[in-house]
């Protein structure tokens, strides 16, 4: 899965299935390994990587020169997989960030395989952070200046999950990033609105989208507005209330893995 990134894999012998999982900003694929061992004891293989800048990947730290970087990484990803295990079902999954990129992906990518079906687990496709108006404006005046300045990111742990043991391990993950720079902001404000307009170029392919209600860091919004204007015949949205944004790491986690798996289930 591409010698320049690290890449994790969760495998089984002669799998019915077979997912691609893009993990969010800040974090790094490590952070889903009990989702890979979930998988792998449904007969179902898991890959995932670093996206550049994160984990153990190559790059700094919560900076990018173009979103198109993660994209491209997620598309070389996905041809692989799809050469590598060619007879059976591949899906596609993406989580807040990462759900973005598998939007993106699916919006602006002639993709030699199509997936079976599109997982977004709450979606980054608009923030519930309040930027601050001074911090914006300071970004748009010096990013031609100083481009790589960077700026804290306003994500506190406890935010992302109501399990404490998640909280206490995210505040202590070395490989989690906690700041983000001027152009990495900007190149994400430019993504976010770039998936509106072009949310027609979405090839007819399945999507579940399963979104935190009580999400901290996106707005929920969103992801009920991606599905309104969402350009397929098959699709579902989930409004899980009660959950924090990283729905797999909350203690209903086996429940939204098993929604997942009737879902695609209900495919083949």
């Amino acid at each position: 899965m591409g010698d320049l990134f690290y890449r994790k894999h969760w495998t089984v012998e002669k799998p019915k299935a077979v997912i691609l999982l893009i993990h969010g900003a800040a974090e790094h694929c490590e952070r889903y390994d009990h989702v890979g061992q979930w998988f792998n004891q449904q007969g179902i293989s898991l890959y995932s990587g670093d996206l550049p800048g994160h984990g153990k990947s190559p790059g700094k730290k919560g900076d990018i020169e173009s979103f198109q970087q993660y994209i491209s990484t997620a598309n070389l990803w996905w041809d692989e997989i799809t050469s590598l295990i060619p007879q059976v079902p591949h899906y596609l999954m993406g989580h807040s960030m990462g759900g973005l990129v598998a939007a993106r992906l699916m919006e602006t990518t002639s993709l030699s395989v199509l997936p079976r079906g599109v997982i977004l687990s709450s979606p980054l496709f608009e923030l519930q952070l309040e930027v601050p108006e001074w911090k914006d404006k300071m970004a748009r005046l010096i990013r031609n200046i100083y481009p790589q300045l960077q700026m804290p990111s306003g994500i506190q742990p406890e935010q992302v999950s109501r399990d404490p043991q998640v909280v206490q391990s995210y505040a202590r993950d070395p490989l989690i990033s906690h700041k983000v720079s001027i152009r990495w902001y900007i190149a994400l404000q430019k993504e976010m609105k770039q998936l509106w307009e072009e949310i027609s170029s979405i090839p007819d392919v399945p999507f579940l989208i399963l979104q935190a209600g009580t999400d901290k860091l996106v707005k929920p919004e969103a992801a009920e507005r991606f599905y309104q204007q969402l350009p397929v015949r098959r699709k579902e949205l989930k409004i899980l209330p009660d959950l924090y944004h990283e729905i797999l790491n909350e203690p209903e986690k086996e429940e939204v893995l098993q929604m997942i798996r009737s879902w695609a289930e209900s495919l083949q």
